[in-house]
């Protein structure tokens, strides 16, 4: 990429509560549209194969995708075991911050093994 290309404008979105505290804010990020390009064509290429990569119960941000589907899923499989012997638990995250949160690094390295990289 040139020096153009690395250039953007970082602008700041009120979301709501204390106008004071920088979490009540959400960073964007203006870029030229040719430095768009190369993550768009990426994006293409995932999403011709993502779904043989993610499991059937990813659904955020999956196309044709709803969280809903999680959702009648995780009832019907309550209603299941509240009847049955068997045990079971429920673990529910979300994650806080989940980009800030990836090891870039390891990420670049599956990409690079499923051929993206």
């Amino acid at each position: 990429m040139t020096k153009f290309q690395r250039r953007a404008q970082i602008s700041l979105l009120y979301k709501h509560s204390d106008r004071t505290l920088p979490s009540s804010y959400r960073p964007i990020t203006l870029l030229n549209v040719d430095a768009k390009l190369g993550p768009k064509i990426l994006a293409h290429r995932l999403d011709r194969v993502l779904k043989y990569l993610l499991h059937s119960d990813q659904s955020g941000f999956v196309p044709g995708r709803d969280i809903r589907q999680a959702h009648i899923r995780f009832q019907a499989l309550a209603q299941l075991y509240s009847t049955s012997d068997t045990p079971a638990g429920a673990v529910l995250l979300d994650f806080a911050k989940a980009f800030d949160s990836v090891v870039w690094d390891a990420l670049d390295m599956i990409l690079q093994h499923f051929g993206f990289g």
